[in-house]
């Protein structure tokens, strides 16, 4: 299998098998990948039983030389170029984080809990939209977010992604991760830029 299907296998897994959770929307566990450009995916092949969903993960990670990381609203599948450049970014003054003082807007948006982000090939636009939409349907305020992408980078990158349960900034900056984008703060404005031109 590839490793997009191994995913989503133990993604629909992890819901089917998530006694603990009551409500449907917030079963299982947010699983992301993002492999580095155009290389082809790795292929898979894996027989396990009665595991641990984390280790089942590990081998996934161990057999397609990606990496895993652990994050509060779900794990990420790196490829070794990105958990590199992760690294760098996490270590050096500012670090990957947009604001270390949390400014209104990544307040605001940390506050806008996504039931379900759902995309499949979706374009970063169609992606933004989306969550312009949502986030004033569930803003209490009904403001929703000032989401600004700046030019330069590929509009029409496409999007497969599914999380549960996800604070909208979070689900943002995946979405800006997944297309080479980074996420930033200017005030009241979330800005997603291309990476090359944030750095």
């Amino acid at each position: 299998a590839t490793v997009s299907e191994a995913v989503e296998y133990l993604r629909r897994k992890s819901q089917d098998l998530d006694a603990a959770t009551t409500d449907p929307n917030q079963k299982g566990v947010n699983i992301i990948v993002k492999k580095g450009g155009n290389t082809p995916e790795a292929k898979i092949t894996l027989n396990l039983k009665n595991i641990p969903l984390g280790e089942a993960l590990k081998y996934v990670v161990q057999l397609s030389n990606l990496q895993l990381v652990v994050e509060q609203n779900g794990i990420l599948l790196l490829s070794e170029a990105e958990f590199e450049a992760r690294q760098k970014l996490t270590a050096s003054p500012g670090g990957a984080e947009p604001a270390t003082d949390a400014s209104s807007a990544e307040v605001h948006a940390s506050k806008i809990i996504l039931p379900k982000v759902h995309f499949h090939e979706a374009s970063l636009t169609d992606a933004i939209e989306f969550l312009r939409i949502k986030t004033r349907d569930l803003d209490p305020g009904k403001k929703g977010l000032n989401i600004l992408v700046k030019p330069g980078g590929d509009l029409s990158a496409k999007i497969t992604l599914q999380l549960n349960d996800v604070p909208a900034f979070e689900a943002l900056r995946y979405i800006a991760e997944l297309t080479g984008h980074s996420l930033s703060v200017e005030g009241d404005v979330l800005v997603i830029a291309p990476a090359e031109a944030a750095r």
